[in-house]
C-alpha cells in the first residue's frame, strides 16, 4: 500500500488534481500502486478510462480535470499546514483518529443532492472512507 512504503503517510497534495498545473496527487500514487496509467490528456481534453471516470459523472469533470473524483485529504493538509512542520504525519494521524472521513468522493453538484438542492434525500455521491468502507454522502 501507499502507506505501507510511506511511513503511514497519505499521498501529500496541497490543491485538487490538476496536472496541468503540477498537482498530480494523489492520482500518480494510485496509478502507481494499481500499476496503472495515470489519466492520458489530447488535445486539452482527457481521456475517458476506468478506474479514472465515475460511471455517473454527466457533467464531464474527467474531461476537465482528469479524474471525476475528489481528494478531500488534500483540504486536511492544507490545513495542518497552517499549524505543524509535520503535515504528513499529522495528516495520517487526523485519518488514524477518524476513520470515517472521506478521503475521495465523486465530484460534481450532480451527485451531491441534499446540499444542492434542498432535497431531504441523502446525496447521491459515493464517498471511499479512510476505513475502506464506500458510502453515499449523508449516511456515515
Amino acid at each position: 500500500s501507499h502507506q505501507g512504503d510511506n511511513n503511514n503517510h497519505l499521498p501529500v497534495a496541497s490543491a485538487p488534481y490538476l496536472p496541468g498545473e503540477g498537482h498530480t496527487e494523489p492520482v500518480a500514487s494510485i496509478a502507481k500502486q494499481l500499476d496503472i496509467d495515470p489519466p492520458r490528456e489530447s488535445g486539452g481534453r482527457f481521456t475517458r478510462a476506468q478506474p479514472w471516470v465515475c460511471p455517473a459523472d454527466r457533467e464531464n469533470y474527467l474531461e476537465r480535470n482528469g479524474w471525476s473524483y475528489f481528494y478531500n485529504a488534500y483540504m486536511v493538509f492544507n490545513y495542518f499546514s497552517l499549524y505543524t512542520e509535520n503535515v504528513a504525519g499529522r495528516v495520517a494521524a487526523h485519518f488514524e483518529a477518524n476513520p470515517d472521513d472521506f478521503l475521495i468522493g465523486e465530484s460534481g453538484h450532480r451527485h451531491a443532492k441534499r446540499r444542492n438542492t434542498g432535497n431531504p434525500e441523502p446525496s447521491a455521491r459515493f464517498e471511499l472512507l479512510y476505513n475502506g468502507t464506500i458510502v453515499r454522502g449523508g449516511e456515515r
